[in-house]
């Protein structure tokens, strides 16, 4: 007898056609049970070693083995003519028909039976929503948003390089393929930070593709070994997970632009074959005209490693941005695109509160104008120009000189979404507010997990009422990242407006223990520690904010704010006037001068400060013409009163609320905060019985206000008057219970 005749008698051959039959299907149903279960697919993988491993063992056994009437014997101790191999084999033969029968019945139920996910054409919908939830944080309501046919998401390419040092690179490539791909007018081209939300996840593609709302996803790997590189790129349909094309490129580094440019051209066309019935005649849009934006291949490597730096958002990211991006300008001043970055990490520096304007604005300034001196059609370069003319300004007149700017933007790329939602709020100032609306959808479907986007839109809606699409709204930010810092910080405002102190307090402290250089966050809770009469953790939070970012402006109002407020003016003027003799430009440094002059009584000399920084208020009539005028209107006006010239006080009382009138105020402040900008305007006509309402309107609205009215010494000056000290009492009862509630929690 043969060996392979000896193997079919002891029915090895069919042991191991059952083996794989039953493995196959316990995969199937590993993958569906542990994807129910929200379990890592690593778990798959483990059972799918464990399956690998034991084959050569089950195939020993059943050599070995064999099942007689008394049980298991070995194989070599059994009597030929008393063997029932055949028997067991038949058994075998029943069991294998029968697990068939289950695996192509679950492959028949898996096709017919629809995906849980939802629609392919429901861009965005958490699986964890109750029914009827899942499109309620789209702008609109999201019932009319179809997916486009022409529509790509390009997916981070993995980093297969041994080192695994090549994640710059990697996202590099996918990066600059979504770029090339944008410029093509048919597609509509999935966000880079949208598409990037998914990186190092294992998710479903299917699923990828209907949360970002686009047909087709491509996605690849990079491998780098010496000055050669490797990239693999292939293209899935979402709706049915089938490949659609696939190829491999093999490069030497320094014809990386050629590589680029070869995927994209190979997608376009493989999206014009495959998802058009007549492409034979119908031509796909622009072709890809783009011309490279560098010749150098090292300042090309820097301004990768600088857009990767700077997509961190964080302190540390965002300074090893400008060295990558000013490397790459060194390198090659012609550039366009390294100059554009390095004004957008100037720009964020500012934004975040790690430098000051004076410092950082001319730079990002010059970058700008070199940008668009190489490049004046540089969708980004137009944007930077536009945030950097953006002084936050609530006039609308103001935002009309910003309108062509960004307008301009986004007709170089209709998938810029920053320069979506600039346009977006510059409309809304306006009072356009459905062309704002418009604006705002069309950035959310470009970048529909973009976390500036979702955070705008959360509190937008809230600011109409419309609570439950906000929530949702949160749900996608808690979903991409449950620890960022700017999640918690769109809770605390979101808890701000809702006059919830102590729940804003405590979504700040937990946006500090996240991520100890979050500086915006860190200066904000040492504000709102202060108001709630904590002040040794706010002056706590506010040195620790200062000592790891000595250059911020934010760190050092904060610190001042704990020396004026423990009446030590002159070491608050002191630490604020070494950094204006750096700095002398900084608004900011001079506003909070002038603060610290005002609680200290020196009101000429604040007074001088303010008109330096708002000359508007010196006009006749005066004007209010940026934040600053806004903010110390009424100081101004109590100082006039105060000094016996009431006509001036209520001319600049008058001025105010034409203003008022004209503005869409709910995106000046939360209403506790409206409320508190007429209270000031109230107590410095003299209008008492009106600031005691005020004041009783704020108790509910925003209790946390005792620091910010009752230590004003503008609202201070009524104490002793009827019902003062009554509402006083109330409100520093209001802090004493937070500060316990805050005690009991550990947060203080």
């Amino acid at each position: 007898m043969s060996f392979f005749e000896e193997l079919k008698r002891r029915n090895v051959v069919k042991t191991a056609v059952l083996y794989l039959v039953a493995s196959w299907l316990i995969l199937q149903v590993a993958d569906v049970l542990f994807e129910a279960l929200e379990l890592p697919s690593t778990w798959v993988r483990l059972i799918l070693a464990l399956i690998i491993l034991g084959f050569p063992m089950v195939l020993i056994f059943s050599w070995v083995f064999e099942m007689t009437p008394e049980g298991l014997r070995r194989e070599k101790d059994i009597d030929r003519s008393q063997s029932i191999t055949a028997q067991t084999g038949q058994k075998i033969n029943y069991l294998i028909i029968a697990l068939l029968i289950l695996a192509i019945g679950g492959m028949a139920l898996d096709r017919l039976i629809p995906e849980s996910g939802g629609d392919a054409a429901t861009p965005v919908a958490a699986e964890t929503e109750p029914a009827g939830q899942a499109a309620e944080g789209r702008i609109n309501g999201g019932n009319d948003v179809t997916v486009p046919e022409l529509s790509i998401a390009v997916l981070p390419f993995v980093d297969m390089s041994a080192e695994q040092d090549q994640e710059y690179f990697t996202d590099g490539v996918s990066e600059e393929v979504l770029n090339l791909l944008a410029r093509v007018q048919d597609f509509r081209v999935a966000g880079r930070t949208s598409s990037f939300a998914f990186k190092g996840k294992s998710e479903d593609l299917r699923i990828i593709g209907q949360k970002l709302g686009v047909s087709v996803l491509l996605e690849g790997s990079v491998r780098k070994a010496g000055d050669q590189i490797r990239v693999t790129a292939q293209l899935i349909k979402v709706d049915d997970g089938y490949h659609l094309w696939s190829a491999t490129y093999d490069r030497k580094l320094e014809n990386i632009f050629a590589l680029q440019d070869d995927i994209a051209t190979q997608v376009v066309a493989a999206l014009k074959t495959t998802l058009l019935a007549d492409s034979a005649d119908r031509p796909v849009g622009n072709a890809i005209t783009r011309e490279r934006p560098t010749d150098n291949s090292v300042a090309y490597a820097n301004y990768l490693r600088g857009r990767y730096q700077l997509r961190k958002r964080t302190y540390d990211g965002m300074f090893d941005a400008i060295d990558e991006f000013s490397a790459a300008t060194e390198l090659d001043p012609e550039f366009a695109e390294a100059y554009a970055g390095l004004a957008n990490a100037y720009l964020l520096i500012v934004d975040y509160g790690y430098g000051s304007e004076d410092q950082y604005f001319p730079l990002a300034s010059a970058a700008i104008d070199h940008a668009l001196a190489l490049d004046p059609e540089l969708s980004e370069a137009w944007t930077a120009k536009g945030l950097l003319m953006n002084t936050w300004s609530v006039l609308p007149e103001a935002s009309a000189e910003l309108l062509p700017v960004f307008e301009r933007a986004v007709a170089l790329n209709p998938n810029n979404a920053d320069a979506l939602v600039q346009l977006a709020n510059l409309y809304f100032r306006q009072n356009r507010e459905q062309e704002s609306e418009q604006m705002m959808q069309r950035a959310y479907e470009v970048d529909p997990l973009a976390p500036n986007i979702l955070g705008t839109m959360a509190l937008d809606l809230k600011d109409r009422g419309e609570d439950a699409r906000s929530a949702a709204m949160i749900r996608e930010l808690e979903a991409l990242d449950p620890d960022a810092g700017y999640l918690y910080r769109i809770k605390y405002k979101i808890a701000l407006d809702d006059g919830d102190n102590l729940a804003a307090i405590k979504w700040l402290h937990r946006a500090v223990q996240a991520n100890a250089r979050d500086i915006p966050s860190r200066t904000a809770l040492a504000s709102a520690l202060l108001k709630t009469g904590a002040v040794e953790a706010a002056e706590q939070y506010a040195r620790e904010a200062y000592e790891l970012a000595p250059s911020s402006p934010l760190a050092m109002v904060r610190l001042a704010d704990m020396m004026q407020y423990l009446g030590k003016y002159n070491a608050a003027l002191k630490l604020l006037d070494d950094e204006l003799a750096k700095y002398p430009n900084t608004v900011l440094l001079q506003s909070y001068r002038a603060t610290v002059l005002y609680h200290a009584g020196r009101y000429a000399d604040a007074m001088a400060q303010v008109e330096a920084i708002a000359p508007s208020l010196k006009q006749d009539p005066p004007a209010f013409s940026n934040p600053n005028s806004v903010f110390w209107g009424p100081r101004i006006a109590w100082i006039h009163r105060r000094d016996g010239n009431q006509a001036r006080a209520l001319q600049l009382y008058d001025g105010f609320r034409e203003l008022w009138a004209r503005i869409p105020y709910r995106k000046v402040a939360s209403d506790g905060e409206r409320v508190g900008i007429i209270a000031r305007w109230h107590a410095a006509t003299g209008d008492y019985d009106a600031l005691l309402g005020d004041l009783e309107v704020m108790l509910d609205a925003s209790p946390d206000g005792a620091w910010d009215y009752f230590h004003d010494p503008m609202i201070a000056s009524y104490a002793g008057q009827p019902g003062f000290d009554e509402i006083a009492a109330k409100f520093q009862a209001i802090r004493a219970r937070n500060r316990a509630a805050l005690t009991a929690e550990g947060v203080l």
